[in-house]
């Protein structure tokens, strides 16, 4: 009975969910008044148009900000509003390749780059720039991490090293204390999760998780409805709405893009997590590491505790029901 109670808690909950995102879509499309003065917070030099959809510069007209352009374009170099470009084209901002894709460089000294898609890259495939200090220089092999730029890969994970796609490889000895590298095995005999310094109050070191361990796993492929994460891809595919210069951010309020970046950050910092003071626990949401991990993942037990908060109270009328 009580079994049965909490999956129909569950699928109310799912269902108020749904509820709230689609009105979110509604708020986001006619966000504006019916004032033709007035304007747009998240795109705030695009006025309104009578009916009150938000209507950003136009086709080739002058800009200063991607931001300013009507959804579906961007400003270039020329200072124009122009349509984003297709995946394959050649682009110089992650904006030119729309909600759905991002500007990929070969070199550090590249002047175009490459529209890929999010998520489409297969393991090993190169997506961080290599450094070089002129043309002429013969490749480095050192990468520069760009932010965000895991997101192309089928995996959500890169390799910063190498530069390329990487899932898979596990740690085996994730969280446990080490001096170096060399104490980091992972599933590949050839390969070492990191060695890093944490913030406990020792200083210490501990071993780094791989892209194959369940941390990052969870953020891109598993969902767990009792803890209410949903995956990248959830939040991801309920924002094609949203303009490209909001990057990957809350797209207006997506539930989902707290859920994403709460197990994005356990993931990012988990060495960073481990064996902390409990003073640090209540210095969270100022220090200035640690605020965005506050701000998402408290997000995120208020939503489980609403849950069962729906569940208690389901159970409370049941019980009043029958007595």
């Amino acid at each position: 009975m009580l079994a049965v109670v909490i999956k129909n808690a569950i699928q109310v909950r799912t269902t108020l969910n749904h509820i709230a995102w689609q009105r979110l879509i509604i708020i986001f499309q006619t966000f504006c008044t019916l004032d033709t003065n007035a304007h747009n917070h998240h795109l705030p030099l695009n006025v309104c148009k009578n009916e009150g959809i938000c209507a950003g510069i136009q086709l080739y007209d002058n800009c200063n900000y991607n931001s300013e352009c009507y959804f579906g374009m961007f400003c270039n170099e020329g200072g124009r509003c122009v349509r984003e470009k297709a995946f394959g084209e050649r682009c110089t901002q992650n904006e030119a390749c729309g909600r759905k894709g991002m500007c990929i460089f070969e070199t550090t000294l590249s002047t175009y780059g490459t529209c890929k898609q999010i998520l489409s890259q297969s393991d090993n495939s190169l997506v961080l720039p290599m450094y070089k200090a002129d043309m002429a220089e013969i490749d480095s092999n050192i990468f520069v991490y760009q932010s965000d730029f895991e997101k192309v890969c089928r995996s959500g994970f890169l390799n910063v090293t190498s530069g390329r796609c990487s899932s898979g490889l596990k740690s085996k000895n994730k969280g446990k204390v080490c001096t170096s590298d060399l104490d980091c095995p992972t599933t590949d005999p050839q390969k070492y999760a990191s060695c890093k310094c944490g913030h406990n109050a020792k200083g210490t070191k501990y071993c780094d998780i791989e892209g194959g361990d369940d941390e990052w796993t969870d953020v891109f492929t598993k969902v767990n409805p009792f803890l209410i994460q949903f995956q990248f891809q959830k939040y991801y595919e309920r924002s094609y709405d949203c303009h490209s210069a909001e990057g990957f951010n809350s797209c207006n309020g997506n539930q989902f893009y707290q859920d994403f970046k709460c197990s994005e950050l356990k993931a990012k910092l988990y060495v960073d997590l481990i064996n902390i003071p409990d003073c640090l626990h209540s210095l969270m949401r100022v220090h200035p590491f640690f605020y965005e991990y506050f701000t998402y993942c408290k997000s995120i037990l208020s939503n489980a505790l609403s849950t069962l908060s729906y569940i208690c109270l389901i159970m409370c009328i049941l019980v009043l029901c029958i007595f």
